[in-house]
């Protein structure tokens, strides 16, 4: 089942945490290993035109919060795009930064910065 989870900036909507993309250090490159993920997302989103989502981005705590927060946002625009170039609709995707204020795992170890790394969309309900 999706992780419910509310966005202070926009409706409610249920986050889905198997489509959400990980990303390495420092980057904003959607890796080939991640895009199976979006390619099922591409198609629901084609064949269900109705839907609305969110694409909320995430780093890790490394670097400054300035940063994080541009980079966040690369992040879910680059899922933005690449829905896109699938056959989305962009009218129907919404992006939104967070750098580095919504970990999902929190710690200075490798494994909590790699699951911090992250854009993970959201259905609107």
């Amino acid at each position: 089942l999706p992780e419910r989870s509310g966005n202070p900036d926009t409706a409610d909507y249920e986050t889905l945490k198997s489509e959400t993309v990980f990303f390495a250090y420092d980057s904003f490159t959607i890796e080939a290993k991640e895009r199976p993920k979006l390619d099922k997302l591409a198609n629901y989103l084609s064949n269900n035109s109705n839907t609305k989502i969110v694409i909320a981005g995430h780093t890790d705590a490394r670097g400054t919060p300035q940063y994080n927060l541009a980079l966040s946002e690369k992040r879910a625009n680059a899922v933005r795009q690449y829905l896109i170039g699938l056959g989305a609709s962009g009218s129907n995707i919404s992006t939104v930064g967070y750098g580095e204020d919504r970990p999902s795992s929190e710690g200075e170890s490798d494994s909590s910065h790699n699951a911090n790394r992250r854009a993970a969309p959201g259905i609107f309900r």
